[in-house]
């Protein structure tokens, strides 16, 4: 009942703080818990997340942010998936040692994912969080001209994202050169390995 759910009881707390209605957009996965092995998930949230992580990682590029209220940092990302592990729904991106995100990486439990319109704009905001490090440009990314808030959880979340996953890291390994495939291996000769970041996802927003 909706006067018991959680959901809406947490949607009723934001109602009262906003002082306006929220909209609550929430999926019975009852059919999940139930049978997790069996459970389609690309069927059944297909028509609820939007999201295509060959054209959105890969070409648009998206936005990883971490930190909190305090200190923040973003970079744009063009590598990444997004699907199931260990039963868990997650979204693992990869940040190189020579990234000054990698620091914040490491001393956060916690970081976002953030999709946004194919526009001008966006490509150039994402062009110059990609190009600027926060060691030497602080305001980074707001003078990249993206407004930031926070999560319930204290995460950054990009106000001009169309859709932003909060993840909790579950897992990180470096990259092992000596395991790599032969041709990728040259990549790594001017710069230093990436580190693999696995994030649970526990909270999806999206603007409709």
């Amino acid at each position: 009942a909706a006067e018991k759910d959680y959901a809406h009881l947490v949607a009723r707390g934001i109602e009262s703080h906003l002082g306006r209605k929220a909209e609550l957009r929430v999926r019975n996965v009852y059919g999940f818990e139930c049978d997790y092995r069996s459970w389609d998930v690309a069927k059944n949230l297909r028509e609820e997340i939007d999201f295509n992580p060959f054209q959105t990682v890969g070409k648009d590029w998206m936005a990883l942010a971490m930190g909190n209220k305090d200190a923040m940092n973003s970079m744009t990302i063009s590598w990444g998936q997004c699907g199931v592990l260990w039963n868990k729904p997650v979204f693992t991106v990869y940040v190189s040692s020579d990234r000054f995100s990698k620091k914040q990486m490491d001393s956060n439990k916690y970081f976002t994912v953030s999709a946004f319109p194919d526009t001008r704009k966006n490509k150039a905001a994402l062009t110059y969080i990609g190009s600027h490090s926060q060691r030497d440009e602080p305001e980074k990314t707001k003078n990249a001209g993206f407004t930031v808030d926070f999560s319930e959880l204290g995460n950054p979340l990009i106000n001009e994202a169309s859709m932003v996953f909060e993840c909790k890291i579950i897992y990180k390994e470096e990259i092992k050169r000596n395991l790599l495939p032969d041709d990728v291996k040259p990549s790594y000769d001017n710069m230093g390995l990436h580190t693999m970041y696995v994030g649970e996802i526990v909270n999806v927003f999206q603007k409709k």
